[in-house]
C-alpha cells in the first residue's frame, strides 16, 4: 500500500477489494471468517487484456479489416464485407472477454472462438482477394497482420492450455 492509503475507499479506488479469508471443516463448509486480505482486481481484470500482444495484433487487424470492407462493393456490404467485419471484431472482443474468466479452462474456450474467428478473418480476406476486392499490396499487408495475430494467439492459447491441464493442489 500506498503512503497515505488507509481507509477502504481509497483502497478500492486503486481497484483494491476486501475479500474474507475462511477457514474450512473438513466437510468443506465455510466455518468461519478468519481475516480479510486485499486483492486487486486488475490481475484478470477489465484492463488486463490491453497488455495481452494477442489482442493488440487482434485489434488492429480487426480495426484494418474494417476500414478494407468499407471500400468492399455496395451489394458486398451486407454480405462479405459484413462477415469479414463481424469476424474481425470476434477476435479481439473473445480474447477480451476470455481474460476476465477466473478457470483458464473457460478462458480457453473463449481462446478458441477467437482462433475459430481468425480462421474466418482470413478465409474471408482470400476470397476478397481473389475476387478483386482488395488489391495485391493491401491483402499482403491484412495476411500478414492475420499471420502475426495468428502467432501470438497461438501462444496465448499454448500457455493457457498448459495451466489448465495442470493438476489443482490439494
Amino acid at each position: 500500500m500506498g503512503q497515505g492509503l488507509t481507509t477502504t475507499e481509497d483502497m478500492q479506488k486503486l481497484g483494491w477489494r476486501r475479500t474474507a479469508v475462511l477457514s474450512e471443516k473438513g466437510s468443506g463448509r465455510a466455518e468461519m471468517i478468519q481475516g480479510f486480505v486485499w486483492l486487486r482486481l486488475c490481475s484478470w481484470g477489465a484492463e488486463h487484456h490491453h497488455t495481452l500482444k494477442a489482442w493488440q495484433h487482434a485489434e488492429r487487424l480487426a480495426v484494418e479489416c474494417s476500414k478494407a470492407a468499407q471500400r468492399f462493393p455496395d451489394f458486398e456490404q451486407e454480405r462479405l464485407a459484413d462477415q469479414l467485419r463481424r469476424a474481425s471484431y470476434s477476435v479481439p472482443l473473445n480474447i477480451a472477454e476470455g481474460s476476465t474468466r477466473k478457470g483458464t479452462r473457460d478462458y480457453r474456450k473463449f481462446l478458441d472462438t477467437a482462433w475459430g474467428s481468425l480462421a474466418e478473418v482470413q478465409t474471408a480476406l482470400t476470397m476478397a482477394r481473389d475476387i478483386g476486392y482488395l488489391r495485391p499490396a493491401e491483402y499482403g499487408r491484412l495476411e500478414a497482420l492475420a499471420t502475426e495475430t495468428s502467432k501470438t494467439l497461438f501462444g496465448l492459447l499454448r500457455k493457457i492450455s498448459l495451466a489448465a491441464d495442470r493438476p489443482k493442489p490439494r
